[in-house]
C-alpha cells in the first residue's frame, strides 16, 4: 500500500496567508492537491500546523487524516517526521507540499507506474531536465529521514543516495511550479485566466 502526505504545516510567513487556503478557480490549493491523491484511491494524511484551525474550517477534510504539527516553527522535516510517524507501515509515500497545487492527477499516476517497475527507489518528477515535487520515498528510506537533522529537508536523504534516485519524466510544469510568495501566486493566477 501506498499513502500520501501532504505538507501544509507552514506559517506562510512570505506569502502573508495561508498557502493551503489560496484558491484557482475557487479551489483551495490543499483541496486540488486532495483531490488528485483520492482519484488514484491512496490514503491520504495532511501535516497541518500554523492555521490549522482556519484550514480545518475551509477544506473539506474527511476523507483525510489529519495531523497536527505543535511546532511548526522547526521546519518542513518535522512535518514530514509527523507524517511517516502515522504511515510507517506502508511500502512508500509520496510527499506533496502544499505550495505545489498545480501536480496533475497524471503525473502521480507516472510516478505510481514507475513505484511498480522500482518498488525501492527514491521516484522524482523530471521536467525539462530539471526535478520537481512531489517526490516517491520507499519505506526503505524512512529510517533515515525520522533521524535526519530538523535542520534539513527532505533533499537531503535523497542527496545521500544518488544511486537509489529514479528521475520520472513528465510533461507537467507544475511539479516546478513551487508557489511560495505573492509574485508566483500572480504570476500562476495571471497565467491560468
Amino acid at each position: 500500500m501506498i499513502a500520501s502526505i501532504i505538507l501544509a504545516a507552514g506559517s506562510s510567513t512570505r506569502m502573508g496567508y495561508p498557502k493551503a487556503l489560496l484558491s484557482l478557480h475557487g479551489v483551495a490549493f490543499l483541496e486540488l492537491i486532495l483531490r488528485a491523491h483520492r482519484t488514484l484511491g491512496l490514503p491520504v494524511y495532511v501535516v497541518l500546523g500554523s492555521h490549522h484551525e482556519q484550514i480545518r474550517a475551509s477544506v473539506d477534510l474527511s476523507e483525510a487524516t489529519v495531523l497536527i504539527n505543535e511546532r511548526p516553527e522547526l521546519g518542513q522535516l518535522s512535518s514530514l517526521k509527523l507524517g511517516l510517524e502515522s504511515t510507517k507501515d506502508y511500502a512508500g509515500v509520496f510527499v506533496h507540499p502544499v505550495d505545489h497545487p498545480l501536480v496533475r492527477r497524471e503525473t502521480l499516476q507516472l510516478i505510481l507506474d514507475a513505484q511498480s517497475e522500482s518498488p525501492s527507489y527514491i521516484l522524482v518528477p523530471g521536467y525539462e531536465d530539471r526535478r520537481g515535487h512531489p517526490v516517491f520515498f520507499p519505506r526503505d528510506f524512512f529510517r533515515e529521514l525520522l533521524d535526519a537533522p530538523l535542520d534539513q529537508v527532505a533533499r537531503y536523504v535523497v542527496s545521500r543516495h544518488p544511486e537509489s534516485v529514479t528521475i520520472v519524466p513528465v510533461s507537467d510544469p507544475g511539479v516546478l511550479q513551487n508557489i511560495d510568495t505573492p509574485e508566483d501566486y500572480k504570476r500562476v493566477i495571471g497565467s491560468k485566466t
